[in-house]
């Protein structure tokens, strides 16, 4: 039944991160929000590409672990 399978969807916790270095790794943003968070809140981090060139193109979007993540994250907003 539909009604019961959106009570058993985790929530999610996403956020945009733009104005990103273009040689910056996947690493150095996990390494970042980790030092930030005090923890290791990132679930995962997808780099957006350019289709035709595959070149990275300074945007990202990160999945948190938790609601306390993502509070954390979103006061960087305009931050360094």
């Amino acid at each position: 039944d539909q009604k019961h399978e959106k009570k058993s969807e985790k929530k999610r916790y996403t956020v945009f991160v733009g104005n990103l270095p273009y040689d910056i790794s996947e690493e150095d943003i996990k390494k970042h929000f980790a030092e930030v968070m005090k923890g290791d809140g990132v679930v995962s981090v997808r780099m957006l590409t350019d289709r035709g060139t595959g070149q990275f193109k300074g945007t990202c979007f990160l999945d948190l672990q938790d609601c306390i993540c993502y509070t954390r994250a979103l006061k960087m907003h305009h931050t360094s």
